[in-house]
Parts: C-alpha cells; structure tokens; sequence
C-alpha cells in the first residue's frame, strides 16, 4: 500500500493543507491509515496562528432585571404563594371541619 509514489503523494498532499479524510479518499484508502502513517513520518500540523479579528462579546449586564438576579425574586414570589396556598388551603378545611359538626 504505501509505496514510495503514494508516500510522495502524502507529503505533498499534507503539505498543500489538505486534511488526513481528502488524502485517504485521493490514495483510497482509510483516514486511519494516513493518520498513522503521517505519525510514523513525524508530520505534523503546525499550530495555527490566532485569527487576526477575535470574536469580541459584550460585557453582562449588571441591571437588576438580569438573570442572575431575578431568580431569587421568583423563588420567593413562589414561596410566598405556596405559603397563601397552604393558608388558603387551611381555610378551606377548617370551613369543611365546621360543616361536618353541625
């Protein structure tokens, strides 16, 4: 499989920047085996250099309608109808508690 032309090929292939999949289809053969073969070759990618426009995100709000903190007004709005409910709740048995002794 790999002789001296395809050898040739893959050094060329890998030098112009095309990736280990394009040269396995172009040699028919399988990913691995170029991957494994440029490893025994010592070829290696070098890293590449940092985009010369970064991504710049904006900063996080810090109003009180972000979301870090409106989540503990929720939690309380929760309890605190929970708290109704159960209130309500004990009101609703007391009248039925009423009812029944009559």
């Amino acid at each position: 499989m790999w002789n001296s032309e395809n050898i040739e090929l893959l050094k060329q292939l890998w030098s112009r920047g095309q990736s280990a999949g394009q040269i396995a289809e172009r040699l028919d053969c399988s990913r691995s085996a170029v991957t494994a073969k440029l490893q025994r070759l010592g070829l290696r990618r070098a890293h590449k250099p940092p985009t010369s426009k970064p991504m710049i995100l904006p900063a996080r709000s810090t109003k009180s309608s972000d979301a870090k903190h409106s989540r503990p007004m929720r939690r309380a709005q929760k309890k605190a109808k929970r708290e109704e409910y159960r209130q309500q709740a004990l009101y609703e048995m007391l009248a039925q508690a009423v009812k029944n002794t009559r």
